[in-house]
C-alpha cells in the first residue's frame, strides 16, 4: 500500500486495519509488577499516556524522541504529527524545509 502512494494511516485504513493496533496490558502488568506506578513516559505519541493511563500508571512527564529529519523519512514524520498527532520539538515542516539531516 505505501508503494501506492498511501501513507501509513491511509494503508492501515484501506486494508480494513486499526491505525495503531498496539496494546499496552502486559507491559503495564510487568511495570505494575516491578513496583513502578509513575514515570517519564519516552514517546512523541499522546495516546501512549491514555494507553499506560488505562492501566493504573502515573506519567509525570513526557521526553520527546529527537530523531534526525532526513528527506527519506519527513513525510512519514509529517503524517505522523497531522494524522496521529504526535508532537516534536518544532515544527516539521519548517524543520524539513530548511535542511535535511544526511544519514
Amino acid at each position: 500500500m505505501l508503494t501506492s502512494r498511501h501513507d501509513t494511516v491511509e494503508a492501515n485504513e484501506e486494508l480494513g486495519l486499526p491505525i495503531d493496533s498496539r496494546q499496552y496490558d502486559i507491559g503495564a502488568q510487568i511495570l505494575r509488577d516491578l513496583g513502578v506506578h509513575t514515570m517519564s513516559l519516552m514517546t512523541n505519541n499522546p495516546a501512549k499516556y491514555v494507553g499506560l493511563k488505562g492501566y493504573g500508571l502515573a506519567i509525570s512527564g513526557r521526553l520527546p524522541l529527537l530523531n534526525p529529519i532526513t528527506k527519506d523519512n519527513k513525510t512519514y514524520l509529517e503524517t505522523k504529527q497531522e494524522k496521529l498527532g504526535h508532537i516534536y520539538g518544532s515544527n516539521i515542516n519548517s524543520t524539513c524545509n530548511t535542511t535535511y539531516q544526511e544519514i
